[in-house]
């Protein structure tokens, strides 16, 4: 899917949050974090940023109420925090569960079942679990900042993170519907999307891709710049993944998507968790 540049995949790189990145546009590695109207000298000096850890004691949730959200003060977790990756709503639950039992009030999930007012981050935080949620105008969240956060994850180099306890999924990668993907629209079966473009569809938050396709993407970021990534598909729910990193397939990330997306729409394949 990350080789196939018609694929979504290829153009959720785009400077605006949740944009879509078209051929021969500016891509997000193009600007700078807390500028983005401004270019950066090269796209190779994102790259080795991202590489080198260079932004991973940021505040991840920049951008909420209080003090959560203040620029340069990431939370005081109670005790080492891992690394948790998934779906909102699998993440939400996750951090739900570590958490005692008198004090999950304060954080469920609201009867509309719509996770808003920084919930899921505040739930996290709660649970000491290290996640990105930025809903900050200072420095905007969009794929750039999302594939930073993961390599800090990766190489364990987030604020207070657990690195023992390693990466761990609230959604485990093995249980992803991938098969449609490449059996094409005869394959295709129970809460799968046809293929179909972009500008024909109108995405539940009115932008150009969702969380969900948020991570999707990041697992095959994994098997791209982790020699183990294959193994993250035979994970239970919660068991650590310790991600041997590879500067090879970093570099080769790095190539497949500066040389950018194909012209037109893209192909969204997704397909929604069960």
């Amino acid at each position: 899917m990350l080789r196939n540049p018609s694929h979504l995949m290829r153009n959720m790189w785009a400077v605006k949050s949740w944009g879509i990145m078209h051929k021969g546009a500016a891509a997000c590695w193009d600007r700078q974090r807390d500028q983005p109207e401004k270019a950066l000298k090269s796209r190779d000096e994102y790259f080795d940023n991202v590489e080198h850890c260079r932004f991973c004691d940021n505040n991840w949730y920049e951008g909420h109420g209080g003090t959560l959200g203040k620029v340069g003060l990431p939370p005081s977790y109670e005790r080492p925090a891992p690394a948790l990756m998934g779906f909102d709503g699998g993440i939400h639950s996750f951090c739900l569960s570590r958490i005692p039992e008198s004090e999950r009030s304060k954080y469920a999930m609201p009867q509309d079942g719509i996770l808003r007012g920084g919930i899921v981050a505040k739930a996290c935080v709660a649970a000491s679990m290290n996640i990105l949620n930025m809903v900050g105008k200072r420095v905007p969240y969009n794929l750039c900042r999302n594939l930073e956060w993961q390599v800090c994850a990766i190489k364990g180099r987030l604020p207070n993170q657990d690195t023992a306890a390693g990466i761990i999924f609230a959604n485990p990668p093995g249980q992803l519907q991938v098969k449609p993907w490449m059996d094409g629209p005869a394959g295709l079966a129970g809460n799968c999307s046809t293929p179909v473009d972009l500008p024909s569809v109108r995405r539940s938050n009115g932008s150009g891709y969702t969380v969900s396709d948020v991570f999707y993407l990041e697992v095959c970021i994994f098997q791209k710049i982790c020699r183990n990534g294959d193994d993250i598909f035979r994970l239970a729910r919660g068991e650590p993944f310790h991600c041997k990193f590879s500067h090879r397939g970093f570099l080769q990330l790095r190539d497949l998507l500066v040389s950018g997306p194909a012209a037109g729409a893209p192909v969204d394949l997704r397909c929604s968790f069960p």
